[in-house]
């Protein structure tokens, strides 16, 4: 659904307003009347810097948290109207530690490359408390803890939770539903959702994942490969070059320093981080590639405007129901 293109890219709008053409193309929508309220964790500086047009089809992180969360509502329904005993999960909430890292709607596109204080303190990574996070894992064979079975009948809810293997038998007698009560649950949320097969994915079909528009989504990714290719902005890669060589880092890419791959910087090392960001800000790097993705994004959007604003239609009610489902 279109968000309001403003220079938070928080504010989120129920329907989205057409182009007014290729040549002066402005994305507004409605704000719902909490839209003002910032995305835990969200930097309003980052906000601005990396506002793109793609995003006003595309879901907030706190917005995506309320749809997965009546998602699990209606699973746990669909898992004891089988029969089964069942019981979902506590409310999943936005964690501000990966808002800060990553974005609102995952598009702080590596803030060490932008933030000097982000750099100094964390040089090319994320925070200890972030990455102490992602390596967090569940040890030994997974089982969900939402199934209260044991053996055979565990099996028989994973089953229909699934959707397979098919022909479940359930406790209640009745049929398992069509992709399981997982995608039960999705198409009751989500009408536009598209729930394909093996053989359909091989046939080169696309899915419609639930909240998604599968459009905006090849915008977004297809721009930013367009974008890295854009002379301007191979220009400013030069540019930059130049700047960290004469700064005591040489032979070094935008792309991969102090990654840990074709790089001698290490990730941990802030004053290359820092200088890292100061020659983007003199080579005018990162504005010249969001300037281009921005031109990019516009002329898709523009070419595919009708598409989008069926989904984003339906994304608005997607949202509806998850809000009257969760009393968010």
């Amino acid at each position: 659904m279109p968000l309001t293109a403003v220079a938070t890219a928080l504010c989120v709008g129920l329907v989205a307003v057409g182009c007014a053409g290729s040549e002066d193309i402005r994305l507004e929508a409605e704000p719902r009347e909490d839209a003002q309220d910032p995305v835990p964790g969200a930097d309003e500086e980052m906000d601005e810097l990396f506002a793109l047009p793609i995003h006003a089809y595309m879901f907030t992180a706190v917005e995506e948290t309320t749809i997965l969360n009546a998602h699990e509502i209606l699973v746990e329904e669909c898992m004891r109207d089988l029969g089964f005993s069942f019981t979902r999960g506590e409310p999943q909430e936005v964690d501000p530690v990966s808002i800060a890292a990553f974005g609102p709607q995952n598009n702080y596109l590596g803030r060490w490359h932008v933030d000097a204080e982000y750099a100094a303190e964390n040089g090319f990574s994320h925070s200890e408390e972030l990455l102490a996070q992602s390596e967090e894992g569940v040890e030994g064979e997974f089982r969900d803890p939402r199934i209260d079975h044991e053996g055979e009948a565990y099996d028989a809810a994973v089953a229909a939770l699934q959707g397979f293997p098919e022909d479940a038998v359930t406790p209640s007698g009745d049929p398992v539903p069509e992709w399981g009560c997982t995608g039960w649950a999705e198409g009751e949320i989500d009408e536009g959702v598209r729930i394909i097969g093996v053989e359909q994915a091989q046939a080169g079909e696309v899915p419609t994942p639930m909240g998604q528009s599968p459009v905006a989504v090849r915008i977004s990714n297809e721009s930013q490969g367009e974008a890295s290719s854009d002379q301007r902005v191979l220009d400013a890669e030069a540019a930059w070059r130049e700047c960290m060589a004469d700064s005591g880092y040489p032979g070094e890419e935008p792309g991969t320093v102090g990654s840990g791959k074709d790089t001698r910087v290490d990730s941990d090392d802030t004053e290359a981080a820092v200088r890292n960001v100061e020659c983007r800000e003199e080579s005018e790097l990162t504005q010249t590639y969001l300037d281009v993705l921005s031109e990019i994004q516009e002329r898709d959007i523009a070419a595919n405007q009708t598409v989008l604003q069926e989904r984003s239609e339906e994304m608005g009610a997607v949202l509806e129901r998850a809000v009257e489902l969760t009393g968010a």
